[in-house]
């Protein structure tokens, strides 16, 4: 019978959680770097553009936990 190893102290759950955070820190990491880019594409100055890659950073992972949450990921 398959048993899969599990790290002293850690469940499945928690690895899938953390997994789970991490894709949604790297979603967040990949719209922020996009954001900035289209801005500093548009003209904006270097502040403006880091603002702008921040904003859609924090919207991004806020929005995956949330719905992680609604759907009861996390």
């Amino acid at each position: 019978m398959y048993r899969p190893r599990t790290v002293k102290g850690m469940s499945d759950v928690h690895v899938i959680r953390a997994l789970l955070v991490l894709v949604a820190l790297l979603l967040g990491a990949l719209v922020g770097a996009v954001a900035g880019f289209l801005a500093r594409l548009g003209g904006a100055p270097p502040a403006a553009a880091v603002r702008q890659a921040g904003v859609g950073f924090a919207a991004t992972v806020t929005l995956a936990v949330v719905v992680g949450t609604a759907l009861g990921c996390f």
